[in-house]
């Protein structure tokens, strides 16, 4: 009875924090001239907020585009039982969560979902790629079964220092409604 509410428990993350043990490890730090460059935009996260109707957002403060350079762990859906005119008063045998992973430089997919399964295991629950056995199910009370698709790739990063970074800068700045040097504005 507990096993599903169980899938809804599993901590991932505090405030926007991700609790998975090694998860910001092996990112690559932002050089200072990359940190400096971040520091020169404009802060909008205010209107944003107000634009999207939110009166809380996660990252202790942080400034949008620092956090957009640290990788995430999203829960994009969550599934189980019925609601609204279908609910009924069976306990569901599963939950299924989807999770969405930004990744950035230096943290790579094979190493994510090594730490995402570790962190499930660590909470208690058998992990399995596959359907569980029945010989599975009654060897573990918890169980998690982790698919992950082929989805995704690995994360870069251009350097400001490139030949081509001119260019792109050229091409936003071109495309901007309203002139300013450091951000890019809504159409």
């Amino acid at each position: 009875m507990f096993g599903v509410r169980g899938v809804y428990a599993i901590e991932l993350t505090v405030h926007g924090r991700v609790l998975i043990d090694g998860f910001y490890d092996s990112l690559e730090p932002l050089s200072e001239r990359e940190k400096d460059a971040i520091a020169k935009i404009p802060n909008a996260d205010a209107e944003l907020m107000r634009d999207l109707g939110l009166g809380r957002v996660d990252g202790a403060g942080a400034p949008l585009a620092e956090l957009i350079n640290l990788p995430t762990l999203n829960i994009s859906g969550l599934n189980s039982g019925k609601v609204g005119g279908q609910v009924t008063t069976i306990i569901p045998a599963s939950a299924t969560a989807a999770f969405d992973i930004r990744l950035v430089k230096g943290v790579t997919r094979a190493g994510t979902f090594a730490q995402l399964k570790a962190h499930i295991e660590k909470q208690g629950y058998y992990v399995t790629s596959s359907a569980p056995t029945e010989e599975e199910r009654l060897k573990h009370p918890r169980i998690a079964q982790l698919h992950i698709t082929a989805q995704g790739y690995e994360a870069v990063r251009a350097p400001m220092d490139s030949h081509f970074s001119p260019k792109v800068v050229s091409a936003v700045r071109s495309r901007r409604r309203r002139p300013h040097p450091n951000t890019l504005q809504r159409r």
